[in-house]
């Protein structure tokens, strides 16, 4: 990500990462010189329980390699992603087509990397802390959790609106990890806050 930013040209960005994206974030973040102007987390932070890192490993581990057609792929997704919310047809629809490709046999494939499931492999399985990056951030950080979450706990969710940049807290109802950022009130969440992010408050 480093080199895809310096390619770019650009001075500053605005950082929005769900999940794995919000660690890449943390880090970029905490480097001297960091691009990022302001920083959208969603649904992660800096301490990672060993036993969700677990079930996520699970799902990776268990990923099938195709599927026949295009409906047992949303149908597969509805599954393993119904932490994601209350979405309606429209949306799981949006997410399958954009996660798979079909192949010349007719069949469609994940469009994921599958050399992830090497960072699951068991020996992983510890809680991860990265406290040190966190305490380093000096950009603007909005921090968004699903009510049921199991990666980014309450505490530590509170705990990062009180250490290094002190980031504000939204929580978001009916969802888990992680909220898909796909309804009206999510969206417009986001969109407020880079907005207004950085601007002294009245």
């Amino acid at each position: 990500m480093i080199v895809a930013l310096a390619r770019s040209g650009a001075a500053e960005i605005d950082w929005i990462g769900t999940s794995l994206g919000g660690l890449i974030g943390i880090h970029l973040a905490a480097l001297a010189k960091a691009p990022i102007r302001r920083m959208v987390i969603n649904d992660v932070g800096p301490f990672l329980p060993w036993h969700t890192l677990s079930r996520l490993g699970s799902y990776v581990q268990r990923m099938p390699k195709s599927f026949a057609n295009f409906y047992a792929a949303e149908a597969y997704f509805r599954e393993v992603l119904a932490p994601f919310g209350r979405l309606g047809d429209t949306e799981w629809y949006h997410l399958t087509k954009h996660s798979i490709a079909r192949d010349p046999d007719g069949r469609f494939r994940l469009l994921i990397d599958p050399g992830i499931g090497r960072a699951f492999q068991s020996a992983f399985f510890v809680n991860v802390s990265m406290w040190r990056q966190w305490e380093l951030i000096r950009s603007p950080v909005l921090v968004l959790r699903g009510e049921h979450s199991d990666l980014l706990t309450r505490d530590i969710a509170r705990s990062m609106t009180q250490q290094g940049p002190r980031a504000k807290l939204v929580e978001f109802p009916d969802c888990g990890h992680a909220p898909a950022l796909m309804d009206h009130r999510q969206i417009g969440t986001v969109v407020n806050w880079l907005t207004r992010a950085g601007l002294p408050e009245n």
